[in-house]
């Protein structure tokens, strides 16, 4: 383990570079009184501690304060504005517009000035992150009609007449919903997610900071409030590290080994109290670095400290690219999947802790038959992808035309030898993966589609569209009215989205 004081040096020049970088990437926060705290603090402190720049606007450029009678928030939670709405100028000059949830949003949706700066940032194209009550700001600004969007249920009841008008797009119940530039989430707990969406949505679209490599620290903060504590932690836990603060003398460490120590400054000499900190450190004087870097809290202290951190992280073993983490799941699209099936796994899969790839063709947003769009990160022509060999792989099903020689009465669309080409790419790439030792699930089609002529499988039994029974050649796979089979080893087919909840269990026991 390197030397605290060492490292304390560092931490000093991570700061002028942290903030350099943070310069060209800032992120505008549109906040009022009655902000909801893990919200806005949750996901404000990991975009500081990635290396963003964060520009706090209120309706008259004054404090914006937790509390929505206005009061001043006794343990100093209230956010000091950085400019007024009037004051802002266009999009240009950043990357995100970041709209936290609590009574915030209903504040501002009364000012006019709030509309217009949503507006312009979704005519820009730029990125827009929403939690909670944060879509209402949207939805009054009418920005959701052609959008797929997620948000706090009360949504509903709170702006009835905009509900039910036919102008609020798509509503999902899932943690983090990406519509182009949209990112939107329900509520707190969906935070340290939403955060690292944003990030690394940020990163994919303006060229910003990317999630860092995992690193690990453990940071003496003395004498820092509960909530400064909180932030810290749950700021860099958000990016993938792991951390530990202790900012009481009675608070030790466990005996977890860290990559870093980091000793951030107190406000006095640090007391006889803190002598069994001191020893568990192999330190005789903690109050030592105080000059080094004077942060007089935690906002202020995250962007070095993230980059101290990032610094030390290391990637997995076999990870494809810079804070890429190696994904245990994968959603395999084409044109049309079942967009039923894909909203429904992916948010599956999240609850059972896996890292979600979305693969397609290409690059790019892709809609499913009925429209949802799913934004696919890496290609079936990737060599290098970040992707685990045992991988979790489903395989959503949907319709979408294909070339076929007998297609009854059919017209000729020149571009459908390409989507054959991109169909057929798929297919080997599923095949691939299942022969390099992933679990595959398929749903509806693309039962018939993955082992209609495969030899590597024995003759199995395929749930799936009931509409592909007679579609399968002699002698090879075909089809059972099961809702859900074991076919093969680590292959699982369904029927359809409705029979889903029977997979479940089977999924959980090939992860374990």
């Amino acid at each position: 383990m390197l030397r605290p004081c060492l490292l304390m040096i560092t931490l000093s020049l991570y700061a002028l570079t942290s903030l350099a970088q943070a310069s060209e990437h800032k992120v505008l926060v549109l906040l009022a009184e009655g902000f909801n705290r893990q919200e806005h603090y949750g996901t404000v402190g990991p975009l500081l501690a990635a290396g963003y720049g964060v520009v706090i606007a209120t309706a008259d450029g004054q404090t914006a304060f937790l509390r929505r009678d206005r009061e001043e928030d006794p343990r100093g939670r209230d956010v000091p504005a950085d400019i007024s709405l009037a004051e802002f100028g266009s999009p240009e000059g950043y990357v995100s517009l970041f709209i936290p949830g609590g009574y915030s949003p209903g504040f501002l949706e009364n000012e006019p000035a709030a509309i217009a700066i949503v507006n312009a940032f979704m005519e820009a194209g730029k990125p827009v992150s929403a939690i909670c009550h944060g879509p209402r700001l949207l939805l009054r600004a009418d920005r959701l009609h052609d959008r797929t969007w997620a948000g706090l249920r009360t949504i509903a009841d709170e702006l009835p007449d905009a509900w039910i008008s036919g102008r609020r797009g798509a509503y999902m119940d899932q943690q983090v919903v990406i519509d182009r530039n949209l990112i939107t989430a329900r509520y707190p707990n969906d935070t340290p997610a939403f955060a690292r969406a944003t990030i690394r949505h940020l990163a994919a679209v303006s060229g910003g900071p990317d999630l860092p490599p995992p690193g690990s620290a453990l940071i003496v903060a003395p004498h820092w409030s509960g909530h400064e504590r909180w932030l810290l932690e749950s700021s860099l836990r958000s990016l993938g590290h792991r951390v530990s603060v202790i900012n009481e003398a009675d608070r030790l460490p466990t005996d977890e080994s860290f990559a870093l120590t980091l000793v951030l400054p107190a406000a006095e000499e640090l007391g006889e109290e803190w002598a069994a900190v001191r020893t568990h450190l192999g330190r005789d004087d903690l109050s030592a670095d105080a000059a080094v870097a004077d942060f007089p809290n935690a906002l202020a202290a995250l962007p070095a400290v993230g980059a101290a951190v990032a610094a030390v992280g290391q990637h997995p073993a076999g990870e494809a690219a810079a804070g890429q983490p190696v994904a245990t799941a994968a959603l395999a699209l084409r044109e049309g999947f079942d967009d039923a099936v894909a909203a429904a796994m992916l948010m599956q899969l999240r609850a059972l802790g896996h890292e979600v790839m979305i693969i397609g063709s290409q690059a790019g947003w892709l809609r499913g038959t009925n429209g949802l769009p799913l934004e696919v990160t890496a290609s079936y022509g990737d060599e290098r992808l970040a992707l685990s060999d045992n991988a979790l792989i489903i395989a959503p099903g949907g319709f979408h035309p294909a070339l076929r020689d007998n297609a009854r009465q059919g017209e000729d669309a020149d571009w459908l030898p390409e989507q054959a080409a991109r169909d057929q790419q798929r297919l080997n790439w599923l095949r691939s993966r299942y022969e390099a030792g992933a679990t595959l699930l398929t749903v509806g089609t693309d039962g018939w589609f993955f082992a209609r002529d495969y030899d590597a499988l024995e003759r199995p039994r395929i749930s799936g569209s009931a509409q592909l029974r007679w579609s399968y050649p002699r002698g090879g796979a075909s089809h059972t009215d099961d809702p859900v089979t074991r076919s093969a080893e680590r292959l699982i087919t369904v029927r359809s989205f409705a029979d889903l909840h029977l997979a479940l269990p089977q999924l959980q026991s090939s992860d374990d």
